[in-house]
């Protein structure tokens, strides 16, 4: 009986297949080319399943369209598309440019037309570091860019010191506005890079006594924590550091600072032991929505490296 129904099976297979084929080949030419794909696919598996295949294909092109969103392929196409910028005109416009020339570059040519211009532009500038470009006048060779050097730091000095006292003569202890400005002022003319050794050192320790009286009460302001913390660093003292943003996290429990400026000092030590139960803690403390975009990316990371 068998034997009988053997070749009669072989060419239904046979003619199943063909009319599969012909069947794909048709709808290829009324369906969207996208779909072109699917389509060959379960022809291919028919031919090889009959009626199962027809089935199982239909059933998932079903759901892949249910629950896939072209809104993958629109990023996708977006992700991929893009205009070259050409940097060429940039490049000579660079070499010309007063506002473009790199100012460490600007300031160590000795041949340079516009260092006296870079170096009188520093006064008013808003760049970090000032006293960095400053000494670099400084040790030129060219005795007219020392001088423009050297008066250019004793303007910004004399502008800082005056800014500071201004400040400091508003300044009411746990008054937040007044808290802001000396604050503001403190950090700009440490980072400034005008100031050195012992000079630096004074500044240093006045702002960290500022910061310690502002944190002895109870506040909800972390960022007071996070400007004593960092200056303890800038100051060689990581153990006052960490024992400050240790504190951020336990008064703070459910702010991300605190546990970010942990993670920022033992990553750098590459300390993947002590990151691991900070990463922990976020999970459970920290709302996700309280975490910047930018940081969710960088926590992901972590967390494979601190496994």
């Amino acid at each position: 009986m068998l034997d009988n129904l053997f070749y009669p099976l072989i060419l239904l297979y046979i003619i199943h297949a063909i009319f599969m084929f012909i069947l794909s080949f048709l709808l290829k030419r009324v369906v969207d080319q996208n779909h072109h794909g699917v389509i060959t696919w379960i022809a291919i598996v028919s031919c090889f399943l009959p009626l199962i295949g027809e089935l199982f294909g239909v059933i998932s092109w079903l759901l892949a369209k249910r629950w896939v969103s072209d809104k993958m392929l629109v990023d996708y196409g977006e992700y991929v598309s893009f205009d070259v910028l050409n940097l060429e005109s940039l490049r000579h416009e660079a070499a010309t440019s007063l506002d473009l020339v790199p100012l460490t570059e600007a300031l160590n040519d000795h041949e340079h037309t516009t260092r006296k211009d870079l170096i009188v532009r520093l006064i008013n500038s808003n760049i970090t570091n000032q006293g960095k470009y400053l000494n670099l006048g400084l040790n030129n060779s060219d005795s007219e860019t020392v001088h423009y050097a050297a008066a250019t730091m004793n303007i910004l000095l004399d502008r800082y010191e005056k800014e500071l006292q201004k400040a400091k003569d508003l300044y009411r202890l746990h008054d937040e506005s007044s808290f802001l400005k000396v604050a503001d002022v403190y950090e700009r003319y440490i980072k400034s890079g005008l100031l050195e050794d012992s000079s630096l050192r004074n500044v240093q320790k006045e702002y960290a006594t500022l910061l310690e009286n502002e944190t002895k009460n109870p506040t909800n302001d972390t960022q007071r924590y996070v400007y004593l913390g960092d200056l303890y660093l800038e100051m060689g003292d990581e153990e006052k550091a960490i024992e400050t943003y240790t504190y951020m996290t336990e008064a703070f429990q459910n702010e991300p600072e605190g546990y970010f400026k942990l993670i920022e000092y033992y990553y750098g030590k590459r300390n993947w032991a002590m990151i691991r139960p900070l990463l922990n803690a976020i999970e459970i403390y920290v709302p996700e929505w309280k975490i910047p975009d930018k940081q969710h990316f960088v926590l992901k990371q972590l967390g494979g490296n601190a496994e």
